[in-house]
């Protein structure tokens, strides 16, 4: 895992954790895969949610809109 910046890390982290009660429910989780040098994060789905059909629209509509605003720093979050 590529982590530049320790403090970014730590703050989507804290987020995500905010949502991982309701991916462990159902035996999955997401993780920092990588942060780049220009603040776009790329996440991936474990477990049981990286083979759901609904992960994509969980993803786009739930995490991804969450971070983009608790985090205005972020250019992107990306799903791996």
């Amino acid at each position: 895992m590529k982590i530049k910046n320790e403090l970014l890390f730590n703050k989507i982290n804290e987020l995500l954790n905010k949502l991982r009660p309701h991916f462990q429910i159902d035996g999955g989780n997401i993780e920092i895969s990588e942060i780049t040098h220009d603040n776009i994060v790329k996440l991936k789905w474990t477990g049981s949610c990286a083979k759901c059909e609904r992960s994509e629209t969980t993803f786009k509509y739930s995490v991804r809109e969450y971070l983009l605003e608790e985090v205005p720093e972020l250019k992107d979050v990306i799903e791996l």
